[in-house]
This record gives C-alpha cells, structure tokens and sequence, in this order.
C-alpha cells in the first residue's frame, strides 16, 4: 500500500527579472523586508472592472469562500486540486467533492458540476469546449464545458494529476507507474506502458503521487516511483531511453519534469535534481535537493550577466535558483521550516508559493529575499497547492479547504496633477 505523499504540479513560467518591482518596505524578519497581511475579508467587495493587467504589485486580500463539496471527516485534511483559470470561471476539484466544480472567479460561488466516481484531486486539462480529468477511484473523465457527458475511461488506479492533452491524444499517468494513452475524442485506449520497477532501488513505502506526462517533439516522458524517468514514442510508446535519478528513502519521481531546450530537468522526492540531455537521457549535472514539486525558468542574472535560472521548491524547506545550463547555484531562499513548498507561480512581482505548514509567500525573483507573507486572523492551515495567477487576481486553496483570493492593484498613472510639477504649456517650462 502506497504513503500518503502528495506531490504538487505546476506549469513552467517564462519571468524578466529585470522587469520585477523593487521590494517594498515593511515589518523585517529573518527572511527579509515583508509586507506581512492580516486581514478579516469584507463581504460586500465589489468586482473589479477588469482583470487584465500584470500581477506586478504587493496584492491585496479580495475574497475568502469555503471550497465546494465540504470537507473530509478527518483530522489531516489536504487539499490537491490545482484551481485552473478560464475566462470568469475557476475550475476546481476537492478532497471531499466526487466531482470537478466552477466557481465564479469574482467571489467563489458554485456555478457548475461535472460528476466523478471519487475525488478530484488534480488540475484538469482544458482545450476548446472540453474538459479532461482523473479522478481518486482512477477513471478519467471528459466532459464539454456545458457539461455534457463524452466519455470515461477506467484506469484502474488513483489519477491524481492533470492529464497531458497533445495533438488529439490524452496521456495519464497513474499512481501505479502506469502511462495510458488515449484518443482526445473518444476515450479508446492507443497503448498502455507500465513500469517495471527496479526493485533493488525499490523501498518499503512508495509515495501516494506521480507526475503527469510531458510531451517533448515526438516521445513522452514520464516519472515513477523507483527514481526512473522514461522517454516513450508517442506513437505506439515503444521506450526510447530510460534514466535511474532518485535516490535516498524516497527515490520516487513525483515532480513533473521540465524541458528547456535540450535539457530535461527531473528531481527524486529525496534527493537529487539532475539536468538530463533530451536527446540520450545523459546526465549533465546534479544538485543534491529532491523536490515534490515542478521548477520553474526564469530569466535572472548570475555573475552580472543574463542567465536563464531553473528554481527549484526543495523538499529541504528552501528554494533554489541554479543557472540551468550548468548548474551554479545563483541564491537560496530559507522558508524557516521544513515544510514542503509548492511551485512557484512566476509574475511580475516575485514567485508566488505556498507552504504546507504555513501560508503563501512572495519571494523577490532576483534577490531570492521574501517581500510578501499572507496571514489572516482566521488561520490558514497550511497550502500544498500552487497559487494559480490570471491577469492581476491569484488565487490558492488552504488545507482547511478554504479558498482565497488576492488582487494586484493597478499602479496610479503619473501626471502632472500628482507629480508636484506644474508646466507652462506654451513654453514647456516648469513654473516656479
């Protein structure tokens, strides 16, 4: 019987830094100059005229809604479904829901729900009209926007994360190192892969997780819970190479990996993260912290100069920015606990993250120094899911199965009415 481990998936983010807002003063602790928020939600806020607009400001809280299908009688309540934006919709499943829900992106009531044999407990997968998710019973579910049922497919153990939607295919990956593939339209299955654990690397307990499946030109790669990492051909999924990368108690790979160019970077829930060559699967360089959850890319500085950063939530309680077309370690964010981290959502204000055994964070994406820490008086119980952004609105589920949401401000445009400075037009002087 496998732990109950979660692990937390996030997308790949492309972040200037040289475009990230300056930090901005308030109370200093020993993780640097924060702007700490306690705030007790009002009930009547309005909606905002619009979301456009960049997240490229310390945000403010908006609204608070208790997350839909209740909460699980049990005192360890952890919430995995990733929210997922869509137009004025979130789409979100609960660890107490059988189903996948939308919400109202302007104050979190319920609008719609898609009906599962069990939990959701991932991210869906959105493309056009249609919805594709797995659920904790593992069937897979697709349904239109509307609603209306398309299809189901049974894969015979728990699904808990996003299913990879590529050129009309559905790739799932199971709990059980298993990797369907199956036709978008119709749900038939095109051909199956299960793993054959290595079980000399094999330990006691293996982690309740898997990461979803990531498409790279014409193979798939996939992680399992040996620490291996598998290239398939997408068509017909024949193994092209296959690499040994976790190590220690928990080798398992549970955090999706990332491609960046010829590169795949892939992390053991222990230890370590290595940088692969696509191509062959060789190992290019390591670094000695494991992670439950996906890196992000980030365009930063090292040594003074241009670099593309690979940052790493570690299951050491700290994040880490590696230059990641070699490795160097460029700076090193402290959470002051061992709680497990969320990828961070990269904006234009910092990386956005969440921690299991506190609240969400805002770290500055050049500095590696925290500018924001959320708190309400009410508790937050912890985060395990990452912090989704759209335009200037965030949002995030705590482990209380309590949904927040924040809002970046829009910036004041100067002018000379608010400068101090008065023109004379005709002269194009200033008046003294």
């Amino acid at each position: 019987m496998r732990g109950a481990v979660s692990a937390v998936i996030g997308a790949a983010c492309i972040l200037s830094a040289a475009h990230a807002a300056p930090p901005v003063g308030g109370a200093t602790n020993a993780l640097g100059t924060t702007h700490d928020v306690r705030s007790v939600f009002p009930e009547d806020r309005p909606a905002p005229r619009r979301w456009e607009g960049p997240f490229d400001a310390i945000p403010v809280p908006y609204w608070t809604a208790p997350a839909p299908g209740g909460r699980l009688a049990s005192a360890a309540h952890t919430e995995r479904g990733q929210p997922v934006f869509d137009g004025e919709r979130i789409y979100l499943g609960t660890a107490a829901g059988k189903a996948l829900f939308a919400i109202d992106r302007r104050n979190g009531v319920l609008v719609q729900s898609y009906p599962a044999a069990a939990s959701v407990q991932a991210a869906p997968t959105l493309e056009g009209d249609v919805l594709w998710f797995g659920d904790a019973g593992g069937m897979v579910w697709s349904y239109t926007k509307a609603g209306r049922p398309r299809w189901t497919y049974d894969a015979g153990a728990p699904v808990l994360v996003a299913p990879t939607v590529h050129e009309g295919v559905v790739y799932v990956a199971t709990v059980d190192d298993l990797v369907l593939a199956l036709n978008a339209d119709d749900g038939t299955l095109l051909w199956r892969a299960q793993h054959r654990t290595d079980l000399t690397r094999k330990t006691e307990l293996a982690l309740y997780a898997a990461p979803p499946v990531v498409v790279r030109g014409d193979v798939v790669l996939a992680g399992f819970s040996d620490g291996a990492v598998t290239a398939y051909l997408r068509d017909g999924g024949e193994a092209v190479w296959q690499r040994r990368i976790g190590e220690g108690r928990y080798p398992d790979v549970v955090a999706a990996p990332i491609v960046a160019e010829d590169l795949v970077f892939v992390s053991g829930y222990f230890e370590p993260l290595a940088a692969l060559d696509a191509e062959s699967g060789r190992t290019v360089w390591t670094a000695p912290y494991g992670s439950a959850a996906r890196p992000v890319l980030i365009e930063g500085l090292a040594d003074g100069a241009p670099a593309t950063l690979l940052v790493q939530p570690g299951t050491d309680g700290a994040l880490h920015a590696y230059v990641a077309r070699t490795g160097d370690e460029v700076w090193t964010w402290q959470s002051g606990s061992t709680g497990a981290l969320t990828t961070p959502s990269a904006t234009a204000a910092g990386l956005l993250l969440g921690r299991t055994d506190a609240s969400v964070v805002l770290v500055d994406a050049a500095t590696g120094t925290t500018r924001w820490v959320y708190r309400t008086d009410r508790g937050i119980d912890g985060v395990a899911v990452t912090p989704v952004v759209d335009g200037r609105q965030a949002v995030f589920i705590t482990n209380a199965g309590t949904l927040h949401s924040v809002i970046a401000p829009h910036r004041p445009r100067a002018s000379a009415q608010d400068d101090g400075v008065r023109v004379d037009l005709g002269a194009g002087r200033p008046l003294r």
